[in-house]
């Protein structure tokens, strides 16, 4: 969950780019949904959550590295049930992982972030909504850019097949 800072943090964005958006896709975890929903939840018109975008595939990881189940999302974030959750399909992208010493049992992609990522590119280059802005996590996005990024830093970039 977001705390107090990282809540004005999110609003930043979203000040410096007043355009209205056709899609955003998000990682599923509370972090980036709550980061998409505040920095951008009246600038798009359609909301994807995708699987694919979260960072890391570690099980040992714990906290804000894990996710809920789509059941616990929808409970924690009555919003979501407006967005689109069909990409996400708990025991095939999305696994419940064991307790670790840093979290109880929590969900996370079951490929590492490096098995996923030309998939992703293809996915998200395949789009055919004119304006999209994908909100996720750093270490999906230095790999897919090429540039290390900031915590809620605007990067304008298109990408090819």
């Amino acid at each position: 969950m977001l705390t107090r800072t990282d809540n004005d943090l999110c609003s930043h964005p979203r000040q410096r780019c007043p355009q209205v958006f056709d899609l955003l896709i998000t990682s599923p975890l509370a972090r980036a949904v709550e980061t998409a929903h505040i920095a951008f939840g009246n600038a798009a018109k359609r909301f994807i959550i995708l699987p694919e975008l979260v960072e890391t595939a570690e099980p040992r990881l714990g906290g804000p590295q894990r996710g809920a189940s789509v059941a616990m999302m929808l409970q924690r974030h009555p919003f979501l049930k407006e967005w689109d959750l069909s990409h996400i399909e708990e025991g095939t992208n999305w696994i419940l992982g064991e307790q670790t010493e840093l979290c109880p049992p929590a969900y996370h992609h079951p490929l590492p972030v490096e098995d996923r990522l030309a998939p992703l590119r293809s996915y998200l280059a395949a789009r055919q909504e004119g304006s999209v802005v994908v909100v996720g996590h750093s270490m999906v996005f230095d790999r897919l850019l090429g540039k290390q990024m900031k915590n809620c830093e605007l990067v304008e970039h298109a990408l090819s097949g």
